[in-house]
């Protein structure tokens, strides 16, 4: 499984070698089951993406990798969380910022739309949120 994670990963663009730290935005990717009663949030992956001229435009490029690799992430969620059932609610959320902003998982990229450049690192082993 780990091969195939890794030839998956192959099919999207990694942010350029010697970009600026400073250029790029890096965020939680986490989940939850859908419910309620379900407010323990679990983590899934870290993401580093190409920062927008602000961090709503920011947060938009990050939905859109994380939609973009999204059979990965699910693929992932199944391997860290194998009791979570298929109802789903999906966050992401930056570095040093309190406030996480809602993903919808299933919205279809534009068509056309190049593949955005990140680098995701999947956990190893489930942990709940914060870390």
């Amino acid at each position: 499984a780990a091969a195939a994670a890794v030839e998956e990963a192959a099919k999207y663009p990694a942010i350029e070698k010697g970009t600026e730290p400073e250029a790029v935005a890096t965020y939680n990717i986490l989940v939850k089951k859908t419910g309620p009663l379900n407010i323990t949030w679990n983590g899934v992956g870290i993401i580093q993406v190409p920062k927008g001229k602000d961090n709503k435009e920011s947060n938009n490029v990050c939905k859109t990798a994380v939609i973009q690799r999204k059979e990965q992430v699910l693929a992932e969620v199944e391997r860290l969380y194998p009791k979570m059932g298929t109802k789903r609610d999906f966050v992401i959320q930056m570095f040093e910022d309190p406030y996480a902003d809602p993903l919808d998982i299933n919205q279809i990229p534009p068509e056309g739309l190049a593949l955005v450049p990140a680098d995701v690192k999947f956990l190893t082993k489930g942990k709940r949120y914060p870390y």
